[in-house]
């Protein structure tokens, strides 16, 4: 209760625990900590501790509770009866959970496990095992004991600060995540960046959202956005918005020594993807194209909105020009087009395709594609 609040996360707890735990005598071999997430890749966490070695952070995915590796579980039978369990090798009780088998195979002399309680609905649960001879003394089993309400409570807190960053990463992006976290939440706060911006949009998704059900629909965005995101991601930029079928995302300068370069690569990658997601599908599958637009400029993001109903978004001139130029990626049949402010930034394969005037802006732009694609064109499909 005291410095175990002052630990960064959930792991640390566990390995400062069980460090206490094992200066006082406790001849610990294992110990893990189970706890329910809020997050949409996975439902689970498991940390398991073992001397001398970083906590290892396991985690479960959405469904784990209908398998075999959770349903008859110890950890099933703990967060869902409250009770507890105490068992040593040879216990006929103990023969119900595989896992327990495993360990006396492992040499575990000792299994301890206690409900951790929750302010949420479901509970999590901690375990302690030890392979010393005789296993744990009674004395060591009621410090286990009196110790899971404090623990509980702490290690509750540190679990539902990580759950809030992941949650908020998930909706809003890692660095509007970060700065929202950090107090950055009043109307009008808003930071001024120098960065390459990315905006894709998937073509003809009026048509796809008229003639399939909605589940499909829902299908095939998902698997668009998954040729796209995770190349954004890897390239060190921030997926800052999705709007419909398009992607916003930005290269920060002040967090990337090249940011046009890991835009033109995160495109180039996305594109490549999103071939090979076509080239795959039976012949009568939906296929997927889009255009990709690159600029470089400033770009200005944070809390704007109504008073009780915030968005952190971005705006900016320069996000108006990446919206007008990603629309002549249909027009010019190209799938990825540049601006001059971002093609002088970066190397590779590119030509310029011609000088245009934007709708709303006075001067004209001039404008760069792929030298492949400028070549050979892609469908209007």
């Amino acid at each position: 209760m005291d410095k175990g609040r002052s630990a960064p996360d959930p792991n640390v707890l566990l390995d400062q625990l069980c460090d206490v735990l094992v200066s006082l005598g406790v001849p610990l071999t294992r110990a893990t900590a189970h706890a329910p997430a809020l997050h949409p890749q996975f439902r689970w966490v498991m940390r398991v501790w073992q001397p001398g070695a970083t906590v290892e952070e396991i985690r479960r995915k959405h469904g784990i509770e209908s398998t075999s590796t959770f349903h008859g579980n110890t950890v099933e039978y703990v967060s869902s009866t409250g009770q507890s369990l105490n068992f040593r090798p040879g216990d006929s009780f103990a023969e119900r959970f595989p896992v327990l088998l495993d360990l006396w195979k492992e040499g575990i002399t000792h299994y301890v496990m206690l409900p951790l309680k929750s302010t949420q609905a479901s509970l999590g649960a901690a375990s302690w095992a030890t392979n010393a001879e005789g296993g744990f003394l009674p004395s060591h089993v009621q410090l286990f004991q009196e110790i899971a309400d404090a623990f509980s409570f702490v290690f509750e807190f540190k679990c539902l600060r990580g759950e809030f960053n992941d949650i908020l990463a998930t909706y809003v992006g890692y660095d509007p995540a970060h700065r929202i976290l950090a107090g950055t939440v009043q109307r009008g706060d808003v930071c001024r960046a120098r960065a390459a911006i990315m905006l894709t949009d998937l073509r003809s998704f009026g048509k796809l959202s008229d003639t399939l059900p909605e589940t499909h629909v829902v299908e095939l965005l998902n698997e668009y956005f998954d040729c796209i995101v995770p190349f954004v991601h890897s390239e060190g930029g921030e997926v800052l918005k999705y709007i419909g079928d398009g992607v916003l995302a930005v290269f920060d300068e002040s967090r990337q020594a090249s940011p046009c370069q890991a835009a033109y690569e995160a495109a180039r990658s996305a594109l490549a993807a999103l071939s090979a997601r076509n080239a795959a599908q039976h012949s009568d599958a939906p296929q997927l194209h889009i255009g990709i637009a690159l600029h470089y400029g400033e770009v200005a993001y944070g809390n704007i909105g109504s008073e009780n109903r915030l968005d952190f978004t971005t705006i900016g001139r320069d996000v108006n020009i990446a919206s007008r130029l990603e629309r002549f990626c249909r027009t010019l049949q190209q799938p990825m087009l540049m601006t001059h402010e971002f093609a002088v930034r970066v190397a590779g394969p590119i030509v310029e395709i011609g000088r245009f005037r934007f709708r709303g802006f006075r001067q004209e732009e001039t404008v760069f594609g792929l030298a492949a694609a400028a070549a050979n064109p892609s469908p209007l499909s």
